[in-house]
């Protein structure tokens, strides 16, 4: 009766992280996909002004299978990262589920568009953002101690950190998060045309933060035309 009963347990179990995944693949996320991911045990705190909530960055995680954390932090970053994630040192000596997270995001560039930034992006394109910080939180987590002892000097090199961007994106592309990344990257598109700003500093500013560092429209949709994710499952 009681190995009935448990195995009743570990196939609801199975059967309720399925749905979740199933609902995942949308070519365009709302709110009301990622709101019934809540964050039970308050393992993700958001501190940037409601701008981020805990059900988004959980929803986000939930691409990548096999992230271990403890906590996640959302704060508010600066005007020298579009986004920003920092495994805190002492990660290099805990295990993966006792990782703790921050993720600097920057939402208000002063002198740049508003628009460009993840206060006023669309909600799909704010999602990729939120997808590739996940992406970057799935590599710490799944990377033992000399593989994070080995990152810390490697993204002293400017062309490592740019590689590292581009693998990420890769990364989000090959779970399902093509869709959002393609929402994205028509912002970054559009914002490259020096045309629609006001401000040649704040143009030269973005193009420093962006250019060349992320996968651009066009290999993006090869990916999303290309990788089985995209055929195999049904996105709404």
């Amino acid at each position: 009766m009681k190995f009935t009963f448990y195995a009743f347990l570990i196939l609801l179990f199975i059967l309720t992280n399925a749905a979740n995944s199933q609902n995942i693949y949308f070519k365009n996320i709302s709110r009301q996909n990622t709101i019934s991911f809540n964050d039970s045990l308050n393992t993700i705190s958001c501190k940037v002004d409601s701008i981020v909530m805990p059900y988004e960055v959980k929803f986000a995680v939930k691409f990548y299978e096999g992230t271990q954390f403890k906590k996640i932090t959302i704060k508010k970053g600066n005007s020298k990262n579009l986004f920003k994630v920092k495994s805190h040192f002492v990660n290099l000596f805990l295990a993966p589920e006792n990782r703790k997270y921050t993720v600097y995001i920057a939402y208000n560039f002063n002198t740049m568009v508003d628009s460009v930034t993840l206060k006023h992006l669309t909600y799909n394109a704010k999602m990729a953002q939120l997808i590739r910080c996940a992406a970057y939180i799935n590599d710490y987590s799944t990377s033992g101690f000399f593989d994070l002892f080995g990152n810390y000097f490697k993204n002293i090199s400017k062309k490592h950190k740019i590689t590292h961007l581009k693998d990420l994106d890769l990364k989000a592309l090959e779970v399902g998060g093509g869709y959002q990344l393609l929402s994205l990257s028509y912002v970054y598109e559009n914002y490259s045309n020096i045309e629609t700003w006001n401000n040649p500093d704040a143009f030269s500013k973005y193009g420093k933060l962006t250019y060349s560092k992320f996968l651009s429209t066009q290999t993006i949709k090869r990916y999303i035309k290309d990788l089985p994710i995209y055929v195999s499952k049904k996105y709404e």
